[in-house]
């Protein structure tokens, strides 16, 4: 079975629910600078378009030929957006795990209410959590 296609507005939505809940996890910033760097491959996206017409045009203009300038700024480009899509894919893995530990922090609070006890979230109680089997 392939995996769900990736639902931006679902992430806004579960992002925003995490960052008023849990500020500890930092889902703002995180999620903030995931925004900007989306932006960020937008422009140069249509930077790289631009480019790419100046280019066409410099080569009707000169007999195929385009100054060289215009070609290392094309390649400039490319390496940036490339730079910024790995970037945003780093992020994205961030932003999952932070809703994964959200999702657990949930279950624990979930299985707490049912049993009777109490919830805490130190590093050694969340290990717990990850390691134990209703959680997988």
């Amino acid at each position: 079975m392939a995996a769900p296609a990736f639902n931006p507005q679902a992430w806004v939505y579960a992002l925003s629910l995490a960052a008023s809940q849990y500020p500890e996890l930092r889902v703002r910033e995180t999620a903030s600078e995931w925004a900007e760097r989306i932006l960020e491959f937008r422009a140069l996206s249509d930077t790289i378009q631009q480019t790419k017409t100046g280019i066409l045009q410099a080569e009707s203009a000169n007999s195929g030929k385009a100054p060289a300038a215009l070609y290392i700024q094309l390649q400039e480009e490319e390496e940036r957006t490339e730079e910024v899509s790995r970037e945003i894919r780093s992020l994205r893995t961030s932003i999952a795990r932070l809703l994964s530990e959200v999702q657990n922090r949930i279950r624990a609070m979930a299985l707490a209410l049912s049993t009777g006890e109490e919830v805490c979230f130190c590093q050694t109680c969340r290990e717990e959590i990850d390691e134990d089997e209703d959680f997988t």
